[in-house]
């Protein structure tokens, strides 16, 4: 496509470059390539370059480039693994359940743990039969916890060896299954579960976890929980009647609010990337959930292929990454900032702003604002986002997709391409909006 005409009428420079690259990813999500076609869900990541994933028959992988590549790991088992947990590059720990009707009729928890990054995993099945321990978190390198059903919460103090278990200050819910354990401190820390259409259930501790006081939640069980402080969380539920729903508490847990999501289904996993910005897993609806005004309001994402998304981390602002069916592994793609207006009313109009920096080498970022109302209308609106040269000819797509009124940052990285002049023009809801020049030095 081409404005030539335009873009000649408005030029103001006699600079003349002409380059060729690769179209930008419009996709939040950009899927890894894996040696694996097994279900995956469990993902981390100890910082931006180092994590694992894992997943149905004791596939666990390693990645040490940021997600790009990753190797297949001997968990010597054929065992799905249910969670795992590392505090450093060397130390982990992951539990996998075991069904095996033949030939010793064992049904349980197989243990697992690395000290050296997974190279090699050593496994102990615990031995009490009929007990499935689905979470594990350790705060060090002795002292650590696995929770499930029918047990509670298991501690230890010696990395593992023996076993103690927790007290649990309401003999109402003892038995209630426990899904998922996290810590703030050493001292405080909570875990999460239930038992669907009966209750949910958050359970907190403030001595290291050797005494947990519940917390009633609804009528579902609780699968994961996300704090923004000890006082506000948010956490995830629901059924595939009633659909998949998330409640929020404030002053610490004195009350609480349940919002139903609107799908069929269970939220799964939750995690910001920072607190404006959160993600909401639906397992098998094949979406994603995303929240850019701190979990008051979510909106569906879809899926880059439709797959099922079990687990989702970030671990700062730039770095995220999920896992789902068919050995996939999604990394959160940093060239897409999304910024809304608390007031939407406040955008009266389009706006396309001045590129920043101005000269750049090699990244600049183009802000623009798309209005509560788009000739006569309010809701999404296509928006496309495009960088022409001088002679009009399109060069690249930064973004094609539905947009909500709001404020939004798109990053432009011209790493590998030529000194120039360039335009960028953004269309949204029949009207087009032309940009300054904007000059590459390098």
């Amino acid at each position: 496509m081409k404005f030539k005409n335009y873009l000649l009428t408005v030029l103001s420079v006699s600079l003349l470059f002409i380059f060729c690259s690769n179209v930008f990813s419009q996709e939040y999500w950009l899927r890894q390539n894996t040696p694996t076609t097994k279900r995956l869900t469990n993902c981390f990541f100890i910082d931006s370059n180092t994590g694992w994933v894992s997943g149905d028959s004791g596939v666990i992988m390693k990645s040490t480039d940021s997600g790009r590549n990753w190797i297949l790991q001997n968990s010597n088992t054929f065992h799905d693994i249910i969670s795992m947990h590392f505090i450093n590059e060397r130390l982990g720990w992951a539990n996998a359940w075991i069904f095996n009707p033949e030939p010793d009729e064992f049904y349980g928890t197989l243990l697992l743990k690395t000290t050296n990054g997974g190279t090699t995993w050593e496994s102990e099945i615990y031995p009490d039969t009929n007990e499935f321990y689905g979470s594990v978190f350790y705060l060090d390198s002795l002292n650590g916890f696995i929770g499930g059903s029918p047990q509670f919460i298991l501690y230890t103090a010696n990395g593992g060896l023996s076993w103690i278990d927790a007290i649990s200050d309401s003999a109402g819910f003892n038995g209630f299954p426990v899904s998922h354990i996290t810590f703030l401190n050493r001292d405080t820390g909570y875990a999460t579960g239930g038992v669907q259409d009966i209750a949910g259930i958050v359970w907190k501790t403030v001595n290291k976890g050797r005494n947990w006081v519940p917390v009633p939640t609804g009528p579902d069980a609780v699968n994961d929980i996300y704090f923004f402080h000890p006082d506000t969380s948010i956490g995830l539920t629901g059924d595939f009647k009633f659909g998949a729903s998330f409640y929020r508490t404030n002053n610490n847990w004195l009350s609480s609010f349940n919002v139903n999501l609107g799908y069929v289904g269970m939220a799964l996993s939750i995690d910001f990337r920072k607190r404006n910005d959160g993600w909401i897993t639906i397992g098998y609806l094949s979406k994603l959930f995303r929240s850019v005004n701190a979990g008051n309001n979510w909106t569906k994402m879809e899926i880059p292929d439709s797959s099922a998304i079990f687990d989702i981390q970030f671990i700062d602002t730039t770095y995220g990454w999920c896992v789902g069916d068919h050995g996939a592994v999604y990394k959160y793609n940093t060239t897409m900032t999304n910024i809304v207006f608390e007031n939407l009313n406040d955008i009266p109009e389009y706006k396309l702003y001045q590129n920043y920096p101005n000269p750049f080498n090699p990244v600049t970022k183009i802000v623009f604002e798309i209005p509560w109302t788009v000739n006569g209308r309010s809701g999404l609106v296509q928006t496309e986002l495009k960088i022409y040269d001088i002679l009009g000819n399109e060069i690249k797509t930064l973004l094609s997709e539905k947009k909500s009124p709001g404020r939004y940052e798109v990053t432009f990285d011209a790493s590998g391409i030529s000194s120039g002049v360039y335009f960028y023009r953004l269309s949204a809801g029949g009207i087009h909006v032309t940009g300054k020049s904007m000059l590459l030095l390098k």
